[in-house]
């Protein structure tokens, strides 16, 4: 859901990050004097932060009266978005023929196979569509009347020259790359968990930790809610890369501080 929340896209990707990489810089440049006082006050950042992204991604903020109304469901298989964008299939478009009233073509999104076409041959109804086109899986095209008979060249030839409706040519494109985009914005949210984790504790298992336990019990939140969203593996692992590049982030600054420090202490003191 949160490809409606924020437009997903090389430029705000880019901007994200340099965004995040300065809040990074930013917290090992304030930590530097004094890191134990510095990691009591990241720590209840930490805390405060873990509570708003369970109180904002466990419930269906949309919809609150769907609590306890749909099924439990896990997904194990991390790949199993990835896979149903892949499988779903594709809606034709129904487009009338100039001048003639109540009369349609329809264009079949779906490759078929020479098979699966002389299946779609003895499916065609004269109360669907007049004419009926489907992509080959093999190139070309096939091109038949409602009673499923080929048709002939002049009629084909009249039918070739309508361009295809612009919804049949981009339906998948508008669906394409969304679960990646869903992803990477998962992956981004939790990058400043990551950051603060890094400043909270001097111990690299519980700056390591703080993420993908956090995601878990968003995970099973969402789960016990019982408010038809699916639990995903998936968005565990995504999560906790993401929270893993946060606290990467966070050492690589402190480290490029500790440098700048070193160098010319007096001006990082001013």
């Amino acid at each position: 859901m949160w490809h409606v929340l924020f437009y997903t896209s090389p430029w705000t990707v880019a901007v994200s990050v340099l965004a995040l990489a300065g809040a990074a810089g930013t917290m090992a440049f304030l930590r530097r004097r004094s890191p134990a006082r510095f990691a009591r006050r990241a720590r209840i950042l930490l805390r405060v932060s873990c509570a708003v992204y369970i109180v904002i991604l466990v419930p269906p903020i949309s919809d609150i009266s769907k609590i306890g109304e749909g099924d439990r469901a896990v997904n194990w298989n991390p790949f199993v978005s990835y896979e149903e964008e892949q499988s779903d299939e594709l809606e034709g478009s129904y487009v009338p023929l100039p001048d003639i009233d109540d009369t349609y073509v329809y264009y079949g999104a779906q490759e078929l196979s020479r098979e699966q076409a002389e299946e779609a041959r003895h499916q065609a109804d004269p109360s669907d569509a007049a004419y009926y086109r489907y992509p080959l899986a093999g190139g070309g095209a096939v091109w038949f009347d409602s009673h499923g008979r080929d048709l002939d060249t002049e009629t084909r030839a009249e039918l070739s020259e309508q361009n295809p409706p612009k919804e049949y040519v981009s339906v998948h494109d508008a669906t394409e790359g969304l679960v990646a985009a869903e992803k990477i914005l998962n992956l981004l949210i939790f990058i400043p968990i990551g950051i603060v984790a890094f400043a909270s504790f001097s111990s690299w298992w519980a700056r390591l930790c703080v993420g993908p336990v956090l995601s878990v019990a968003v995970e099973t939140g969402q789960w016990l809610m019982s408010a038809g969203r699916v639990s995903e593996t998936a968005d565990v692992i995504v999560n906790s890369a993401g929270h893993i590049v946060g606290v990467l982030m966070a050492a690589v600054s402190a480290m490029l501080v500790g440098r700048l420090a070193a160098r010319s202490p007096k001006r990082l003191d001013r």
